[in-house]
């Protein structure tokens, strides 16, 4: 893809991606999985959801990518599975906040959900944000992202949104909008 990956900008050599880029590209790949969920028959569950496949082709748009542990029969579809692919996309909303890599053994603790998670329930989501890129003048609804991601990546997956629910839910906080 003409712009690499979501992890190219977020963690490598290509440039920063600002907050309301990174929202749109969190929609568009959120859009993509809800697709896969709800509207193939039967339904398509990726179980690889991560960064590096969020392809940015040449209008930056998001296209989910890397399709080889991909399940598509009914008997593979189960809630639970769908559940697994929430949980990716919450550690793909956390990076994407934070700055910080899904796993980093340089940081402690490694994982960012173990990161952030504590400091969401704490009512510090505020502590999670990626400053290099400057903070919008609202960040109320990064704060609000921030808690969608915390109930995406519940340990216990009959208490993470369906996909259809997190994308309404993403839609709704990023139609109010962001100001710089």
């Amino acid at each position: 893809m003409p712009h690499g990956t979501l992890h190219d900008h977020l963690h490598g050599d290509l440039s920063q991606l600002d907050w309301s880029m990174r929202l749109k590209i969190m929609l568009q790949a959120a859009r993509g999985l809800d697709y896969l969920h709800n509207e193939v028959d039967p339904p398509v569950i990726h179980r690889d959801v991560k960064t590096s496949n969020i392809l940015l082709d040449g209008e930056m748009c998001a296209r989910i990518a890397d399709f080889g542990l991909v399940s598509s029969s009914e008997r593979d579809s189960s809630k639970s599975d769908r559940e697994g692919d929430v949980y990716d996309f919450g550690i793909v909303l956390l990076e994407m906040l934070s700055g910080r890599k899904a796993n980093d053994r340089e940081s402690d603790p490694p994982g960012v959900a173990e990161w952030a998670v504590p400091l969401i329930r704490k009512g510090k989501a505020a502590a999670i944000i990626d400053r290099n890129i400057g903070l919008p003048r609202n960040v109320e609804p990064l704060l609000k992202l921030a808690e969608l991601a915390e109930l995406a990546v519940r340990e216990n997956p009959n208490e993470r949104p369906s996909m259809r629910n997190l994308l309404s839910f993403l839609d709704l906080i990023v139609k109010t909008g962001l100001t710089f």
